[in-house]
């Protein structure tokens, strides 16, 4: 017979460490042009500003998800453990 269920230790794990490298993403820092004022080269800090905004609201996402998803496994715990008990009579 094939098992099912989740391994509540595992599950966390899997799920905090994809929180822990998504946070550990850095912010692009700025850089500072003093040779020239063309603006393909001046827009690079807005680019990065959009980027950084971006990568802020990933960051909030995933931590969101991280928690949903520690929520299912306590979840899929209990309700297996729940069936087993009906199981049982």
């Amino acid at each position: 017979m094939v098992q099912t269920g989740v391994r509540p230790q595992e599950w966390n794990a899997t799920v905090t460490s994809y929180g822990r490298n998504v946070s550990g993403i850095k912010k692009i820092k700025k850089i500072k042009l003093s040779k020239t004022t063309m603006t393909p080269f001046t827009s690079f800090n807005e680019y990065i500003n959009e980027v950084n905004s971006s990568l802020s609201s990933f960051k909030s996402y995933v931590a969101k998800q991280q928690a949903n998803m520690l929520q299912v496994g306590e979840n899929k715990v209990t309700v297996d453990s729940q069936g087993a008990n009906d199981l049982r009579g």
